[in-house]
């Protein structure tokens, strides 16, 4: 079930640049189940609060405990799922 037929919005938060985004994006088509995209290179750097909160986010789901923080920052709720990265380095 997708977060959409929820009523929320689905979004990814990186510190990837927006091309190396895109790329992994193309390759798992992605981009038409998205709401929201923010990469390191267009908005506020990773862990600061303002980045979810003009997104009104109060869910942050991430795979480093980095990304708790990030929620906690923000007044969010944190949710610690390690997932496979598709970047290549």
């Amino acid at each position: 079930m997708h977060l959409i037929s929820l009523g929320l919005m689905e979004a990814i938060v990186t510190g990837e640049s927006r091309v190396s985004l895109n790329r992994a994006l193309h390759e798992t088509n992605l981009p038409s189940v998205l709401d929201v995209i923010r990469c390191a290179d267009e908005t506020f750097y990773k862990s600061h609060p303002a980045l979810l909160q003009e997104m009104k986010c109060t869910v942050m789901i991430g795979d480093t405990t980095h990304d708790l923080q990030i929620a906690g920052n923000a007044g969010a709720a944190g949710v610690r799922r390690p997932v496979r990265c598709v970047f290549d380095a």
